[in-house]
């Protein structure tokens, strides 16, 4: 399953920004009276607010709100949508929903924000004691018939680690390190002082690299790695002759790793 990031730039540059922009907990607290429901920096358009003040129909004929989300894999984010969302908090029995209801609100909701991208996936969050019960009904009246769209019931603690946010995301790095520190330790282990400075150099430069093209995690990662390897080797302790060429290549690449100093 592909991990789903909140893209708040999505809504803020959304041209029904202006008239329903606002935070999935605003919407929340609306109906619910109470806040800390989601992450406060999701931030959405309430639709119903737009419906309701813009177009001057109920109030209740749109999903509660569109949130933009993304991709994130690789620490990149692609294939930028919206999300439609609606909040059933309040529900204690789920035999009170309607699923032309369900429906209705859906395809409204597609029609109002046609011509952008929408998710297929349209979710309804409930209390967390209810989803369940939420969810065995909403398969028994997919079974049934006449549900065109994709349902995706939540309890509020799924859904709110099923949308994240970029910064709290750890970085993958590209390469992998620990095949490369494991060369280098195997290199130190044998005394391969060739191998050793020949492995450096390559990867300084692919440091380097990164650095150059503004892909500072990734140069960070690999900068770490050389110099917590190379933190340990002084070639004046490894009884080398300081004429042969070992010594002295091994004191050329730690000084060129100088660079690598940010």
């Amino acid at each position: 399953m592909v991990q789903l990031v909140c893209q708040n730039d999505i809504i803020v540059n959304h041209p029904f920004a202006c008239h329903c922009q606002a935070t999935l907990n605003d919407v929340a607290a609306k109906d619910y009276q109470r806040t800390g429901w989601f992450d406060p920096r999701i931030t959405c358009l309430s639709l119903d607010d737009y419906e309701a003040k813009v177009l001057k129909g109920s109030n209740d004929c749109t999903m509660d709100a569109a949130i933009g989300i993304g991709n994130y894999a690789n620490n990149r984010v692609t294939t930028s949508r919206l999300m439609l969302v609606e909040l059933r908090m309040g529900y204690d029995n789920v035999d009170n929903l309607s699923a032309s209801s369900l429906e209705n609100k859906i395809s409204h909701s597609e029609n109002l924000l046609s011509g952008h991208r929408i998710d297929k996936n349209n979710y309804f969050i409930f209390r967390d004691g209810v989803a369940a019960q939420a969810k065995s009904w909403a398969e028994r009246k997919k079974k049934e018939g006449g549900v065109c769209h994709v349902w995706v019931v939540l309890s509020v603690d799924e859904f709110n680690h099923l949308i994240q946010f970029v910064e709290d995301m750890p970085y993958v790095p590209n390469n992998d390190l620990a095949q490369i520190s494991k060369r280098l330790t195997d290199c130190v282990t044998d005394r391969n002082w060739r191998g050793l400075c020949e492995e450096t150099d390559y990867w300084r430069e692919k440091a380097l690299y990164y650095k150059h093209r503004y892909e500072l995690a990734e140069f960070e990662a690999i900068r770490t790695l050389l110099l917590d390897t190379w933190c340990a080797i002084e070639p004046d302790q490894l009884g080398l002759n300081i004429l042969s060429d070992d010594y002295c290549f091994l004191c050329i690449v730690k000084e060129d790793l100088s660079c690598l100093n940010v």
